[in-house]
C-alpha cells in the first residue's frame, strides 16, 4: 500500500522534475491585434500632400479623398486626381 502511494506521487512529480510543465498549456488561438496603418498622399510633382494613420478597417481621409486599406495596409478603392499617388504601409507597435 505504501509503495503504491509513493509511486503515484513520483509519477505526478516526474514531468516537472524533467523541466516539462506539469499540465499541458491550453491551446488557444493567438490574439489578433488590430493592424495599424499609415497612409501618405503625394501630388503629381511627388510633393507630400498629407498623411493619416489608424486601424486598417477604417476609412482614411486626406484632403477630402477617402482611402480604404486591406489587412496588409495596401490601398484600394482610391479615386485621385491624375498622376497623384497614395502609399499605405504597416506601423510596427
Amino acid at each position: 500500500m505504501q509503495f503504491a502511494a509513493v509511486f503515484t506521487i513520483a509519477a505526478a512529480l516526474l514531468p516537472s522534475a524533467l523541466g516539462a510543465p506539469a499540465t499541458p498549456a491550453p491551446s488557444k488561438p493567438a490574439a489578433v491585434l488590430p493592424q495599424l496603418c499609415k497612409v501618405e498622399m503625394f501630388d503629381n510633382n511627388a510633393r507630400f500632400v498629407g498623411t493619416a494613420r489608424g486601424n486598417w478597417d477604417k476609412d482614411f481621409v486626406i484632403k477630402g479623398h477617402t482611402i480604404k486599406c486591406n489587412t496588409r495596409c495596401e490601398t484600394k478603392d482610391v479615386v485621385l486626381p491624375k498622376n497623384w499617388s497614395v502609399k499605405g504601409y504597416m506601423i510596427k507597435v
